[in-house]
């Protein structure tokens, strides 16, 4: 009888390279606002209204994550004779961003939507960036608005019916979303973008 052969099996190992195939639970984010590249040196909204940057809020609920690309139709006729439509890409468009929280008794958001009111607008446009973490409390996902300002802001319906929590809601317009990763793949992505 033939002696047994060892075989061996390589040993894999999950390469850096590749993200994290695990889902993430939709109910662990933050949102976090900081001072926006429109802002002016040495000036500060808070000089003028209740509210400062960098803005922190505990949010409930986010909404409204959304890039989109327009259609443009281009009607033409083929050597042929033969009616055709083309499309092509016409100008981005992005969905507004809705934020949700309970509601305390910090007014920096309702400061920041008081300065637009105000007419500082200038001032008052900022990055806004979202987090998502896995369940070990690591930073896996994140959006990013580019010079977003709060075009309205609601506060809570009251009920002396219920003793439901009271939520207010904050609605951010801006101009451009775009979703970073935070592995190696996306920091080389990132930059391979910036290249381009």
């Amino acid at each position: 009888m033939a002696d047994a052969v060892d075989v061996l099996v390589p040993e894999v190992k999950a390469s850096p390279f590749f993200s994290d195939p695990t889902p993430l639970l939709v109910h662990r984010f933050a949102v976090e606002v900081s001072v926006g590249p429109m802002s002016l040196p040495g000036t500060f909204i808070s000089d003028i209204v209740d509210v400062g940057f960098p803005l922190t809020g505990y949010f409930s609920e986010v909404s409204g994550l959304e890039a989109e690309v327009g259609v443009i139709e281009y009607k033409t006729v083929t050597v042929f004779g033969e009616r055709i439509t083309q499309k092509i890409p016409g100008p981005p468009k992005w969905g507004d961003v809705v934020l949700k929280k309970g509601v305390t008794d910090d007014m920096s958001f309702w400061g920041w939507q008081e300065a637009i009111q105000k007419g500082m607008v200038l001032l008052s446009r900022a990055n806004v960036s979202i987090f998502m973490y896995d369940i070990e409390g690591n930073a896996k996902a994140k959006w990013d608005l580019d010079k977003a300002w709060p075009s309205k802001i609601s506060g809570p319906i009251l009920n002396a019916g219920t003793n439901e929590i009271g939520v207010e809601e904050i609605t951010l317009v801006h101009e451009g979303i775009r979703r970073v990763s935070l592995g190696i793949v996306g920091a080389a992505a990132s930059a391979l973008t910036d290249f381009l």
